[in-house]
């Protein structure tokens, strides 16, 4: 009778060794595959946020040279205007005088019109573009309005509704690069609030701004020029 065999077999033993160290070194092969797959995801995602933070640095940066620029101009612009104004006020101080005086006389009679010496002649002064633009129309009127009434149709608008549009879509793409500057904090839609708010009481609302009925006479439309005048003059009007 055969004895039964006892032990591990050698052959068997050392297959199993083999496939033992096979199976280690696939995992390992597996590990490092993950963790360069890993390691590539990460570093795509640091380079996109990086691009990222670089793009709205140099956006923040153009928005701030951008409105230094601005600012710049309008400070030379406010200083040309000025130094303009002033000149041309010395320069034609007469005129301003009999232009001004237009404006407190109720009557239409030149007699009733004092004489250029009996009053102190009346100094106005403008800074700004628009400021200077005021004056120049509003001393310019009492000449200009006799027998023509074109410059009346330019200064007062019968259908201020019609530009709310296109002065809004303006008004937002100046204010609102401001109000996200200075509340980067908020939404959207806040900014849109605070937008809305703004605009109710901006001066370049055109409902906020000189106007009159649609169907008014020419005799009311007068009376509104004269009126929008005698407000620009009393506003830069320079006092003692």
């Amino acid at each position: 009778m055969a004895k039964k065999f006892k032990g591990v077999n050698s052959k068997v033993a050392a297959a199993n060794e083999r496939k033992a160290k096979v199976k280690a070194e696939k995992d390992r092969l597996i590990a490092e595959q993950k963790e360069r797959e890993e390691a590539l995801e990460w570093s795509k995602g640091a380079k996109d946020q990086s691009k990222k933070l670089l793009a709205e640095k140099k956006r923040q940066e153009q928005l701030l040279k951008k409105q230094q620029n601005a600012e710049l101009l309008r400070q030379e612009e406010e200083e040309l205007s000025k130094s303009k104004i002033r000149g041309n006020i010395k320069e034609d101080a007469r005129k301003f005088q009999r232009r001004a005086n237009y404006y407190n006389s109720n009557s239409s009679s030149t007699d009733s019109l004092p004489k250029f010496g009996q009053q102190k002649t009346e100094e106005f002064g403008a800074s700004g573009i628009d400021n200077a633009l005021d004056l120049m129309s509003a001393i310019n009127e009492p000449e200009e309005s006799s027998g023509n009434n074109n410059n009346n149709n330019n200064k007062i608008d019968r259908h201020p509704e019609r530009r709310v549009k296109s002065a809004y879509a303006i008004f937002e793409e100046k204010t609102l690069p401001i109000l996200k500057e200075e509340n980067p904090h908020l939404r959207r839609t806040q900014l849109k609030q605070m937008l809305q708010k703004r605009w109710k009481k901006s001066p370049d609302n055109p409902m906020n701004q000189q106007h009159i009925a649609y169907n008014a006479t020419q005799e009311e439309e007068n009376q509104a020029v004269s009126n929008l005048n005698n407000e620009v003059l009393d506003r830069l009007r320079i006092k003692d």
